[in-house]
């Protein structure tokens, strides 16, 4: 009985192998998803940087005008 108890230990050990490849590869995904985040936020900030840039030359050349 003992023998088998050693070989179910085996089994639990593999399976536990096999949780940590999984762990590793659902972290590469998060690396790639922190690398869209990080475009998606450098397109909002030029977006921003455009709308701002056009709001004050409006109000540059309503002043001018006035």
């Amino acid at each position: 009985m003992t023998i088998d108890d050693d070989d179910d230990d085996d089994d639990d050990d593999d399976d536990d192998d096999d949780d940590d490849d999984d762990d590793d590869d659902d972290d590469d995904d998060d690396d790639d998803n922190d690398d869209d985040d990080d475009d998606n936020d450098e397109m909002m900030i030029m977006l921003m940087m455009m709308i701002m840039i056009t709001l004050i030359t409006m109000m540059l050349m309503k002043i001018t005008i006035l």
